[in-house]
């Protein structure tokens, strides 16, 4: 952000609730995915994928709008 600055988008990936802070929270958010956690990232990828082309395709605003419903609609473990 030092280089491009903070007008960009984000499309951001995760999974569960934070694990206890006691590294605190950015470790937790720039950490590697634990092994369980990768295996959901694998079968959850098509649908990361098909959300960003959602993105792509109708413009950041409606994207996020229509991707963000369709994950709290189903109730999803993984988050994007």
């Amino acid at each position: 952000m030092a280089h491009v600055g903070n007008d960009f988008l984000r499309y951001r990936l995760g999974i569960g609730n934070p694990r206890p802070l006691e590294n605190g929270l950015k470790n937790f958010v720039l950490d590697k995915f634990e092994a369980s956690e990768m295996e959901l990232v694998k079968t959850k990828l098509p649908e990361f994928a098909s959300g960003m082309r959602l993105v792509v395709d109708s413009g950041p605003i409606i994207g996020m709008n229509q991707l963000n419903k369709r994950i709290k609609h189903n109730d999803r473990n993984a988050t994007a």
